[in-house]
């Protein structure tokens, strides 16, 4: 328990700037239908290291800096939506102005990526 706690107080420590990241860089997210999987990446792809955080929820790591440049979550419509409903309101706007497909391109900066960025900055741990 001690060791979880450590290792959130430095992806806390790593990210403070997370929030004004998430304003500055194009977010591309990818979802998998099959599997329902939900791939954040922030900025341009790039190495990563991934660190499950929790249930249904991984940070993908640069592992230099220990800076979070993208997140997988599971079970992203059965289950971690249905257990954070405040995310959905947020996610349910992005998923409702784009058609069913594999993947989703790079968004571009509307009111629904704005809302998903502000979901995503949800997602890191206090």
């Amino acid at each position: 328990m001690d060791e979880e706690k450590s290792l959130i107080r430095e992806l806390h420590e790593a990210n403070r700037d997370f929030a004004e990241r998430l304003r500055e860089s194009e977010i591309n997210l990818t979802y998998d239908d099959e599997h329902d999987m939900l791939f954040v990446t922030l900025g341009v792809p790039q190495e990563a290291v991934m660190v499950e955080v929790e249930q249904r929820l991984h940070y993908r790591l640069d592992p230099d800096t220990d800076k979070i440049v993208g997140m997988t979550i599971t079970a992203f419509k059965k289950g971690f939506l249905r257990d954070n409903p405040d995310f959905r309101k947020h996610f349910d706007t992005v998923f409702g102005e784009t058609r069913r497909t594999e993947a989703w391109e790079v968004m571009p900066r509307t009111e629904a990526s704005e809302r998903a960025s502000s979901a995503l900055r949800g997602l890191l741990p206090a």
